[in-house]
């Protein structure tokens, strides 16, 4: 088809305002079960927001786990997090979105209660859970919310139902931080390292890896305080064998990988895996967020980046990381089974996807879309990922979304207009993949450029703390000094320029 002249903002578009209003199903936290099986979880605009776990059997046949009308959500920190977990003699537990009791469901049947009701509603909140080490219950970080005050401690809940007409038979396993995420027993069950920090904190400000011994009763005993406090953040710690743990923390500047060794006396010295200005990490804004995955060959599966993200394979050994060619620019929520790495991933013509990565061949399977309908490719813009000065010699990171589209064309001379894109959240990300709210305006003559203002993460600490006492002058000077030099450079009309966001 022959491109028609028209100016920038008139071009016709088959993307709709309908389409974008539509969207897709949110997808997330994909992990490996028994017999082949791989679970996520969709939540699902088209049935109110509902949270529903499904899964994918060997022989790639898809079906929900959860019944209708159930809805797996917490509201654990309000943002919640990680919901549900599959057993690994089948089915299923996770909390309740309407009450945040935690439920099992076997099989077809209807789910059965594993945490009492609480006197007001909700007011018992459980997320991130991890299976205990003799298999017969699931460890939960549990909100408690009573006159007024918040609570949260781990807690180990009985698969026998026992908590769910008696309180104490829900073992609480420590306690004594404000907050507290990623529990995780070693592999001989005898320690437990989890991560805290407290009030006034952000987990991307401080926090702390602790390391506790299991007494007999199944609580902590002696705990010990490894890596973090007020001015370092420490993020998922996973053990390599009983003795040895990894650890994301930004003590250089960059959320990067750390082994620590506690088989000595005293506390062990952190020794980098990989060091680089880059983020292996991102902020735990909901729990269960996971960016590296252990393999079972002693290597790790790992996300990191800057502008864009990618999977890697690195050796702990050696400190070899190998990327893998794969057409994605964003990936999150990383686990592994054997040598498949299963995550979720999107790219610039790719709507966020489920996919399963033999990480041997490194070839991707796509095992669920977002979106069942993409848009051609011709109208949709291949992002630029640019650094610009700001005020103050300071960068300034940046995407940016040119007009595209196969049918039209501009008249010569005309420079096309631009929408600043704004994301809501000071430590939030916005990444260069398949968006319809951009290739709305792109598709129709209108350039998108989506600001990673300072405060942003993927750019180290030193970047994300530039909106502190200072939120409203460096996101705004930052977006200004990131437009002047798309004018400069003749790349955008600087009388027809717009903002949005939150």
């Amino acid at each position: 088809m022959d491109s028609t002249a028209a100016p920038y903002g008139a071009w016709p578009s088959p993307i709709g305002a309908t389409e974008v209003a539509a969207g897709g199903v949110r997808l997330s936290t994909p992990v490996p079960a028994g017999d082949g099986e791989v679970w996520w979880a969709e939540a699902r605009p088209a049935d109110g927001g509902r949270v529903v776990v499904v899964r994918r059997d060997a022989a790639g046949t898809v079906s929900d786990v959860l019944p209708e009308g159930w809805s797996a959500r917490s509201r654990v920190h309000e943002y919640g997090g990680t919901a549900w977990l599959p057993l690994p003699g089948g089915g299923l537990v996770f909390v309740n979105w309407t009450d945040q009791r935690v439920y099992r469901v076997s099989g077809s049947g209807d789910p059965v209660p594993l945490t009492p009701e609480p006197a007001e509603p909700a007011a018992l909140r459980y997320a991130d859970p991890v299976p205990g080490p003799g298999g017969d219950e699931i460890w939960w970080v549990r909100e408690s919310h009573a006159d007024g005050a918040v609570r949260r401690a781990l807690v180990a809940v009985p698969l026998s139902g026992a908590g769910a007409s008696d309180p104490d038979a829900i073992r609480e396993i420590v306690s004594g931080s404000d907050f507290l995420a990623s529990a995780r027993p070693s592999p001989d069950g005898r320690r437990v390292a989890w991560i805290a920090w407290d009030h006034p904190r952000m987990p991307w400000d401080g926090t702390e890896l602790r390391v506790g011994t299991l007494d007999p009763s199944g609580a902590v005993g002696s705990t010990q305080t490894l890596l973090g406090g007020e001015s370092e953040s420490v993020l998922q710690p996973e053990w390599l064998d009983a003795d040895t743990l990894v650890v994301i923390s930004d003590r250089s500047g960059w959320w990067n990988l750390y082994r620590l060794a506690l088989g000595g006396d005293g506390s062990p010295e952190p020794e980098a895996l990989c060091p680089r200005a880059e983020e292996f990490g991102q902020p735990l804004w909901t729990l269960g967020q996971r960016t590296y995955a252990v393999l079972a060959d002693g290597r790790l599966a790992v996300l990191h980046g800057t502008d864009t993200t990618t999977l890697g394979l690195l050796d702990p050994g050696t400190g070899e990381l190998t990327d893998l060619d794969l057409p994605y620019t964003d990936f999150g929520n990383l686990a592994a089974r054997g040598g498949t790495a299963l995550v979720t991933a999107a790219g610039p013509v790719r709507a966020t996807s489920v996919i399963a990565v033999d990480l041997a061949a490194g070839a991707a399977t796509v095992l669920r879309e977002s979106l069942t309908d993409v848009p051609d490719p011709a109208y949709l813009p291949a992002p630029r990922s640019i650094t610009v000065p700001g005020p103050g010699e300071r960068d300034v990171h940046a995407h940016v979304y040119p007009p595209t589209s196969p049918d039209a064309v501009a008249p010569d001379g005309e420079l096309p207009p631009y929408v600043v894109f704004v994301h809501g959240g000071p430590t939030s990300h916005s990444s260069a993949t398949l968006n319809l709210e951009k290739a709305y305006f792109t598709s129709r003559g209108i350039g998108v450029v989506d600001v990673n203002y300072g405060g942003s993460t993927g750019y180290g600490r030193a970047y994300r703390e530039r909106l502190r006492r200072q939120w409203g002058i460096v996101d705004v000077e930052d977006c200004v000094a990131v437009v002047q030099a798309l004018v400069r450079d003749g790349l955008a009309d600087g009388a027809r320029l717009a903002i949005r966001g939150g």
